[in-house]
């Protein structure tokens, strides 16, 4: 139920249709500030999956924001210090459809490997990675991209299932994801400040 294709994708942004277990939000109150603080990190779920969702708006034109992300060494630059990151050369220059990503990374000192693959892409709208072997039984990411005059809005929505799923949810990985999520924003939000 969770793979989309291409023309359901913006409407697999918002969660209107799955029962919401939990919001947690942080809106900014200064409408001065070019970039906006965290306003939604959703967590819900649905059967046995989960999925998470965080839309952030960046002060930088669609094509600037999408090439970062679409540079797959900058994953780097936005994922927090704590899980040990490294890609396994050798590394893209660039996204398409196909790319398979490895990585080595460690969480709770349990060294893990993860690998990835882009399963949809299209230049300056979206792509989605899924995970083909690593921790999670399922792991689908997908980042789209939209214009708002000359900003960008960036969301993230991650479905995912886990071993042991609510239980193993709740002591560990929903505030794994918390955290991770939300350095995330806070370095997207200083890579692209003016």
């Amino acid at each position: 139920p969770w793979s989309i294709d291409n023309h359901q994708f913006h409407n697999a942004m918002h969660l209107s249709s799955i029962g919401l277990s939990e919001v947690i939000e942080a809106k900014d109150e200064n409408s001065d500030i070019l970039t906006q603080k965290l306003q939604e990190l959703i967590f819900s779920k649905e059967k046995s999956f989960f999925q998470l969702s965080v839309e952030q708006k960046v002060p930088e034109d669609i094509s600037t924001v999408f090439n970062f992300f679409e540079t797959p060494k900058n994953l780097n630059l936005i994922t927090p210090p704590w899980l040990n990151f490294k890609i396994i050369p050798p590394v893209s220059k660039t996204t398409y459809e196909g790319l398979e990503i490895s990585y080595r990374l460690s969480l709770h000192k349990l060294p893990m490997f993860w690998k990835s693959k882009i399963i949809r892409y299209k230049k300056n709208e979206y792509f989605c990675d899924k995970q083909i072997f690593g921790p999670y039984l399922f792991w689908e990411h997908t980042h789209t991209f939209s214009a708002d005059g000359n900003k960008t809005i960036i969301r993230d929505v991650v479905n995912y299932k886990i071993l042991f799923g609510r239980i193993f949810h709740k002591l560990f990985v929903k505030r794994d994801l918390k955290n991770i999520f939300e350095y995330r924003y806070k370095k997207i939000e200083e890579v692209f400040k003016k």
